[in-house]
């Protein structure tokens, strides 16, 4: 966890997400987070896989997950029309952040 998570895990947990929705959740990031499932279990008092605890603690409607994809595409237009690269980390950071301003 890096400094920018610290104090805040659910932070990555989000970021996380997006990731899973982009398609881009590292190999690693997914095992562990499916180790700690039965941990988020426990923590949230809800049953069912990472994705879905993070899902229903935001309160995330069901197509979430292609509200994101969409977002991302919209965004990282924009950011090639302005010559600048986004990537999908940088986009999830600042969707994490977004939701939990």
């Amino acid at each position: 966890m890096t400094s920018r998570h610290e104090g805040r895990p659910f932070l990555r947990l989000l970021e996380c997400y997006v990731l899973h929705a982009l398609d881009s959740l590292t190999e690693p990031d997914q095992a562990q987070l499916e180790a700690m499932t039965p941990k988020l279990q426990e923590t949230f008092g809800r049953k069912g896989t990472w994705l879905e605890i993070v899902a229903a603690e935001m309160n995330f409607p069901a197509d979430c997950p292609a509200t994101i994809v969409r977002n991302w595409e919209a965004n990282k237009k924009r950011a090639s029309e302005q010559g600048l690269k986004l990537s999908p980390q940088q986009f999830a950071q600042f969707l994490a952040d977004k939701w939990s301003s």
